[in-house]
């Protein structure tokens, strides 16, 4: 499913307060309910519709799941 842009957002909560019901607003944009639940409760926690501020420098870790099993029948270190 689609993002919603910050102008899509401020459109969403605009319906919202006029009336129509998450499930409507949902369809309407394209999304899941949860999407518009989520925006619904930044709203109120930040008073802001605005995506989360991206730290800088933070990285992702990546886990590799190795099969020790194989490793071990194999007698190879993978």
């Amino acid at each position: 499913m689609p993002c919603l842009r910050q102008n899509e957002r401020e459109q969403a909560i605009g319906i919202l307060a006029a009336g129509m019901t998450q499930v409507q607003v949902a369809n309407r944009f394209n999304v899941s309910m949860m999407t518009i639940a989520r925006l619904k409760t930044r709203l109120r926690d930040t008073d802001t519709t605005n995506d989360r501020p991206v730290v800088a420098g933070h990285v992702k870790r990546r886990y590799v799941k190795t099969n020790t099993f194989a490793s071990f029948i194999s007698g190879i270190d993978l």
